[in-house]
C-alpha cells in the first residue's frame, strides 16, 4: 500500500509539473542590425565615421523580461599598394590612426563600449615594406612595388543585464534602441628613398563594419498558440485515472 501511495505522488507531481511548464514557458527573441560588411573595404569607407544603428526593443506584451545581453561587433580592413618609381631605391610604410576613440555607444541605456583607443601618434594598424633606413623597394625591377593587406579581425564584446530592464521596453515614446559607431580615421603612407628625388604611386582603400545583437529572454505571459492548458477538471480526471489504476491493480493481484 506504501508503495502505491508513492507511486500516486510521484504522477501528480509530473502533472502539476507539466501544467507549470505550460503555464509559463521561458523564451527567447534575438535580433541584430549593422552597417557595412565584414571584411570589405568599399561598402562602408573609414574616416569620418558617425553611423547610427538600430534594434527594436522589447514588447511586453509577449511577456515578463528577464535578462538582457547586448553584443557589439567591429572591424577595420584596409588594403593597398606603394610603388617607387623614383630613380633611387626606396621603401614605405602605412599606418592607420585612430584620432578619436572608435566606440559604439548609447545615451539612454548609459553604454559606452571602446573598441580601439583613439591615438593621434600610435597607429591602429601598421604594415612597412622594410625597416627605418633599409630600402627594398628597387625601381624598374619586380621588387618595386609595396602591396599590404590589414584588419582588426573581428572584435566583440557582450554584456549582459539582468537589472533596470525597462529601459530595454518599448513604450510610448519610442520602440527602438540607437547606438551609435564613432570614430575619426586617416590611412597615412609614407615614402623615403635613398637618395634624391623620390616619386612614388600609392592607392588605398579603407572600409568598417559594425554590428549590434540583442537578446532578449523572457517568461511568456500567455500559453503558445500550440499549447493546451492542463485545466483543474482535467487534472482531476487525471487523479481519477491514477486512483483507478492503483485499483486496478490492486484488485489483480488479490484475484
Amino acid at each position: 500500500m506504501l508503495l502505491e501511495i508513492v507511486m500516486l505522488k510521484r504522477i501528480l507531481i509530473t502533472a502539476v509539473l507539466a501544467a507549470t511548464c505550460l503555464s509559463a514557458q521561458a523564451s527567447v527573441i534575438t535580433s541584430s542590425d549593422s552597417f557595412g560588411t565584414q571584411n570589405s573595404v568599399e561598402d562602408k569607407p573609414l574616416g569620418f565615421l558617425n553611423e547610427t544603428v538600430s534594434i527594436d526593443k522589447f514588447d511586453a506584451s509577449l511577456g515578463l523580461l528577464t535578462s538582457v545581453t547586448l553584443t557589439f561587433r567591429g572591424q577595420i580592413d584596409s588594403i593597398g599598394s606603394s610603388q617607387n618609381v623614383s630613380d633611387a631605391d626606396g621603401r614605405a610604410g602605412v599606418g592607420i590612426f585612430l584620432y578619436n576613440d572608435w566606440q559604439v555607444s548609447n545615451a539612454s541605456i548609459g553604454l559606452e563600449h571602446v573598441f580601439i583607443s583613439g591615438s593621434t601618434t600610435s597607429a591602429a594598424l601598421y604594415a612597412e615594406s622594410s625597416p627605418e633606413n633599409t630600402f627594398t623597394l628597387i625601381s624598374g625591377t619586380n621588387q618595386d612595388t609595396f602591396t599590404y593587406d590589414l584588419s582588426t579581425s573581428l572584435l566583440s564584446a557582450d554584456y549582459m543585464f539582468s537589472d533596470g530592464l525597462d529601459m530595454f521596453v518599448a513604450d510610448d515614446e519610442t520602440g527602438v534602441l540607437d547606438f551609435a559607431f564613432t570614430t575619426f580615421a586617416n590611412t597615412n603612407i609614407n615614402n623615403d628613398v635613398e637618395s634624391g628625388t623620390g616619386k612614388f604611386l600609392n592607392s588605398f582603400n579603407s572600409g568598417t563594419f559594425g554590428e549590434v545583437v540583442v537578446t532578449y529572454n523572457y517568461k511568456e505571459s500567455e500559453l503558445p498558440s500550440n499549447a493546451t492548458a492542463v485545466s483543474e477538471p482535467a487534472m482531476a480526471g487525471l487523479m481519477g485515472l491514477s486512483l483507478l489504476l492503483l485499483g486496478f491493480k490492486r484488485r489483480k493481484r488479490t484475484v
